[in-house]
C-alpha cells in the first residue's frame, strides 16, 4: 500500500485514477472537467492510496477562496480501510505548509459526523465541521 500525493501536472492522470469514487450526480464529462480543473490548482490537495495497482481510498481538499481554510472536499475509502488517519495527517502537513490553521468539512449524515469527531477530532460548528491543525 502507498498514498500518492499527484501535483497539478499530473491531474488528467489522478483524474481518470479516482473517477470511479464519484457518485455520477452530473453527466460523466462535466464531473472529469471539474475533477480535472480542481486537481490541476496548486490549492489542492490530493491523496490517492493505492494497492495492487488499485484505488483504495481518495482525500481530496482545497483551499477556500472565502476564507483561509482548506475544505475537505471528498472523502471515500474502501470497507476496512485502515490509511484513513495517514492520509489525512497527510493533509495536516499540508495546511501547515500552506500556513493555515484548520480543515473544514461538511459531513452528508449523522453517522459521519460522529466518525469525524471519534475518530479524527472533529468539532461541530453549525452544518459543517473543522479540526485544528496548529
Amino acid at each position: 500500500m502507498y498514498v500518492w500525493q499527484p501535483q497539478p501536472k499530473d491531474a488528467d492522470f489522478a483524474t481518470m485514477a479516482i473517477l470511479p469514487w464519484f457518485v455520477p450526480t452530473e453527466p460523466i464529462q462535466t464531473i472529469i472537467n471539474k475533477l480535472r480543473t480542481r486537481l490541476g490548482r496548486p490549492t489542492t490537495f490530493c491523496a490517492i492510496a493505492i494497492q495492487n495497482d488499485r484505488t483504495q481510498g481518495v482525500l481530496i481538499a482545497y483551499i477556500s477562496g472565502r476564507s483561509a481554510h482548506v475544505f475537505l472536499w471528498q472523502a471515500h475509502a474502501r470497507r476496512g480501510f485502515r490509511f484513513s488517519r495517514m492520509m489525512l495527517e497527510g493533509l495536516k502537513a499540508w495546511t501547515r505548509t500552506k500556513g493555515l490553521r484548520q480543515i473544514r468539512l461538511s459531513a452528508s449524515d449523522e453517522r459521519n459526523r460522529k466518525l469525524y469527531e471519534r475518530r479524527y477530532g472533529f468539532v461541530r460548528d453549525g452544518e459543517e465541521m473543522y479540526c485544528n491543525v496548529a
